[in-house]
């Protein structure tokens, strides 16, 4: 249903963590006002998944999703 999604990640820094059909694909860290682009088709396709572990700070995303074509 939806095509590209961006999200900004705000005020606590954090863990972003990827994976795919069972391989551990790695993760990379999310500063404050940093900016993540997953393309919806791309990981669908590749069967990704992406978890954000549990923080013990206040953290806010803004998520913007686009319709697929």
């Amino acid at each position: 249903m939806f095509g590209d999604i961006v999200g900004v990640s705000l005020i606590a820094p954090c863990k972003f963590r990827c994976a795919a059909r069972m391989a551990k694909l790695g993760a990379c860290f999310a500063r404050s006002r940093t900016v993540l682009r997953l393309s919806v088709e791309r990981a669908v396709t590749h069967g990704v998944e992406h978890s954000i572990p549990p923080l013990d700070r206040l953290r806010y995303s803004v998520t913007f999703r686009n319709f697929a074509r």
